[in-house]
Formats: structure tokens, sequence, C-alpha cells
């Protein structure tokens, strides 16, 4: 495959090529195989239960892992930007998607073949499977912390549950990086619900803030 300068200047700020000489990088990617594909916006890039045998890279646009809900309701598992891997939907011991990959917008996707990751390669490709189940094992805590979040049938201590994982400034306040009904779908609530639990929390001082900006108190009973 050719790897032109736009490719390289995102493949080096990935941290699935983290450590590996920019100039190896064509040649690395000829030898594994690996091949791009472009999907449309709302294009399934692939689904739940599908037998994938290579781990995608975003070289363009965005991509959100999802699963269904009992009820049929869509669950926010991760979302991708450029640069980034969705790893741990492509166990390389077993190949099965758990999640589907949706294109939030028009999107260019790197697949590196799996069987190539795992073969006996130089010290550029031994650094790339190590990268890539580096990215693995931190990608399938967040998809378990994820899966702990959607068990808590508690609509307040769900939210609080998020709350609790995102970054404090130095005042303890966080920023949460979705609009309101994107995080109800990423809760798995309704959108009006999600509102009124979060007015609730204000009110009786569980939260403070406003907008995104948003800070879990010691006051009040969660």
């Amino acid at each position: 495959m050719d790897v032109d300068e736009a490719m390289l200047a995102v493949l080096k700020k990935s941290p699935v090529f983290a450590g590996i000489d920019p100039a190896e990088l064509p040649g690395l990617l000829r030898a594994l195989g690996a091949y791009t594909r472009s999907f449309s916006k709302g294009e399934a890039v692939f689904h739940s239960g599908d037998k994938l045998k290579a781990v995608p890279v975003v070289l363009k646009g965005r991509t959100e892992a999802r699963m269904l809900g009992k009820d049929g309701s869509r669950q926010i598992i991760s979302r991708f930007e450029v640069g980034d891997s969705f790893a741990e939907a492509v166990p390389l011991a077993v190949g099965t998607a758990p999640v589907e990959a949706i294109a939030l917008q028009d999107s260019v996707i790197l697949f590196l073949p799996a069987e190539g990751l795992k073969g006996n390669g130089d010290g550029a490709q031994l650094r790339l499977y190590a990268n890539v189940m580096g990215e693995m094992s931190k990608k399938v805590k967040t998809l378990t912390a994820k899966l702990a979040l959607l068990s808590e049938p508690r609509l307040r201590k769900r939210i609080a549950l998020y709350l609790r994982r995102l970054p404090e400034d130095k005042d303890g306040y966080v920023i949460i990086p979705y609009s309101r009904k994107a995080l109800a779908e990423y809760l798995a609530v309704n959108d009006k619900a999600l509102l009124r639990e979060l007015r609730r929390m204000i009110e009786e001082g569980v939260l403070e803030g406003e907008g995104r900006r948003l800070k879990l108190t010691r006051r009040g009973d969660l």
C-alpha cells in the first residue's frame, strides 16, 4: 500500500505506532499486508459478532463503538478520533467483535491484519504488536468499566459513577465531553429523564455547576 504524507503524519502521532521510526512505517505496513477502506457517515465499519481479522486505526473522520441493550436501545461504548485504534473490538485471540462500529463522519480506516501482527518479525513489527496489545489492554478496561456503569439500575448512581471517572480540574469540576442527548445515549437513559435527574441533584446540593461543567459534592444522599 502507498503511504502518503497525510497518512504518515497521522501514524507518527498514533500510540499504535509509538517508538517506531517513521522511515520504517511504509515498509512495515506493506509487510503486514495493511490496507485502507473508506466509510460514509452512518455506515457500519463492522457489526457485533462479525469475524474480524484486522485491527482498525482511524486515519480520517470519527467512529463510535456501540452495543444494543436488552430493550433494543443504542448504548455508546466509546468514540474514536484520528489516530485511535479500536483494539478492544478485535480481540486477537478470538477475532469476534463484541460491539459494532459506526462512522460518525466520512472516515478512512487503516486495517492491520492480525496474522501479520502476531508473526515473527523485526524490531518494528514486534514493537507494533506490543503497542496494539497495550492499547487493547487499556481499552478492554474501558469496556469493562462501561458495562459496570450500565449494570447500575439507579439513574442517579449511574450519573455519579460516570462523573467520578472524568478528570477533575483544580477546583474539583469535570467537563462532560458530550451534549446532553449524547450523554443520555452513553448512559443508556432517556434524555428528558437525565435532565430532570441532573436538576434534582443540583437542587439537592449533590451537584454544583451548570452546563457541561459539573462537580459532585459530599452533600446529599446518592
